[in-house]
Formats: structure tokens, C-alpha cells, sequence
């Protein structure tokens, strides 16, 4: 190896060496502390674009989740209110045994049950997957007589619509149980690209940090190299800091 005395490769290695420890030290802290493995775009730009398009999917399937559940709640509310209109209709055949030309019950009950019926929906935009497709029928609204001698008529007109709200629900709870599916997949691809290995990044925060210890501490007192003159001086650097010059490497405890 040839001896130069104008460039001192040793300590520009070291140099080197050491500026690598301290940006793999940053990254380790910077990673521990936020829980993210990517803080910024520099740290995996691919694995940030890949993660970027996880997010949208689970944000998306998040909220589609949520409208379907609406829409099981409307549906539920509209086989509430048939199942009323079913209760006075049986209280109606009741009344009728007894008398057969109706009284002013079974008039006030055929009142009650148009003014229930008109509170039933039976559409709504329901999303039922995280990509947005939507289904609009909730069920089946019935179409109700509203006299006498169409009590039976009715009845079974109630029962077919309850039983397509019924069948509605069961699709609607079927496609909320898939997409939660989905959504916890999603989240766990998208938790292995984003979130911290903490034993991963402990270890190496560990290695790259430099103990302060008492070989280190008894440093201070040894004397530090003068850049210009190629002599080793007295004066101490600030703590944490590095001497790297011309004829030693100290570090400052």
C-alpha cells in the first residue's frame, strides 16, 4: 500500500462507516417511534405505492359495509311495519267472527294499516362491495285492499312482502360478512408493508448505536487532532460528537 500523507483514507472511511451507522440508527428511531416502517417515500416507494392501493380497498370496503348495514336496518324497519299491518289484519278476522259486516274497529284498523304501509320503503342505493356496486330493491312493498272482504287477501299480500324483506336481509347479512372478510385481508397485506417489526428494528437500533460506556467516557480527557496544523489539541467537542480528523478517531462520550 503506498503511504500519502494528503489524504487519509483511514479516517474518510471511518467517516463513511460512521455517517452509515448514524442514518441506519435514525431510520431504526424514526420507525420505533411513528410504528411505521415507511415514514417517507424514500424509506420503500414501492411498497408505498402498493399500500397506497390497499388503504383505498379497505377504506372503500370499510364504507360499504357500513351502507349495507343501513340497508339491513331498513329492511328490518319495513318487516316492523308489516308485521303490525299482519297483527291488526289478524285482529281483523277476529272481529269479523263475531261480526261479519265490521264495527268501528275493523274500520279504524284498515285506517291504521294504509297509514302504516305508506311509511314501508322498498328501495334504497345499497352498496354491496368495496368496488361500489350497488343493489337498489329492498323488498317487496304489498299493495293492500283495505276492505272487509279482503282481509284474507291482504294477509297473504303481507306475508309474500315479509318474506321478501326477510330474503333481502339474509343477502344484505351475507355480503357484510364477505366484505368483512375481505376488509380484515386487506388490512393484514397492508400491515405487513406499513407497520414496524419491532425485533426487527430494535436489533437494529442495537447495533448501530454507540454505547456509552467507560472506555468511551475516559476518552474525554485524550486530546483531539487540529485539522490544520496535523497536531493533536486539548479542546473538547460538544457530547455525542465525533472527532474525525487528521491523525485519530475519538469518540465523545
Amino acid at each position: 500500500m503506498a503511504q500519502v500523507i494528503n489524504t487519509n483514507i483511514g479516517a474518510m472511511f471511518a467517516g463513511a462507516a460512521l455517517n452509515k451507522s448514524a442514518v441506519a440508527l435514525q431510520t431504526a428511531q424514526q420507525r420505533l417511534s411513528s410504528g411505521l416502517r415507511i415514514n417517507t417515500a424514500k424509506d420503500d416507494a414501492t411498497g408505498l405505492a402498493t399500500a397506497t392501493g390497499y388503504d383505498t380497498s379497505i377504506r372503500g370496503t370499510n364504507v360499504a359495509i357500513r351502507t349495507a348495514n343501513d340497508g339491513i336496518s331498513l329492511a328490518q324497519t319495513a318487516d316492523g311495519y308489516l308485521g303490525q299491518i299482519t297483527e291488526n289484519l289478524q285482529r281483523m278476522s277476529e272481529v269479523l267472527v263475531l261480526a261479519p259486516a265490521g264495527n268501528a274497529e275493523t274500520t279504524a284498523l284498515i285506517a291504521e294499516n294504509t297509514r302504516i304501509n305508506a311509511l314501508v320503503v322498498n328501495s334504497a342505493a345499497v352498496t354491496v362491495d368495496g368496488a361500489g356496486t350497488q343493489s337498489t330493491t329492498l323488498g317487496t312493498k304489498p299493495v293492500l285492499t283495505g276492505t272487509i272482504a279482503s282481509v284474507a287477501a291482504d294477509l297473504a299480500a303481507a306475508s309474500t312482502s315479509r318474506a321478501s324483506y326477510g330474503a333481502v336481509m339474509s343477502s344484505l347479512s351475507s355480503a357484510v360478512s364477505t366484505m368483512q372478510v375481505a376488509s380484515v385481508s386487506l388490512s393484514a397485506a397492508f400491515s405487513r408493508i406499513m407497520d414496524t417489526d419491532y425485533a426487527a428494528e430494535t436489533t437494529a437500533m442495537t447495533r448501530h448505536h454507540q454505547p456509552n460506556d467507560r472506555n468511551h467516557q475516559n476518552r474525554r480527557d485524550l486530546p483531539i487532532p487540529n485539522k490544520r496544523s496535523g497536531k493533536c489539541c486539548a479542546t473538547e467537542l460538544p457530547p455525542d460528537k465525533y472527532c474525525v480528523k487528521i491523525c485519530c478517531v475519538y469518540p465523545i462520550a
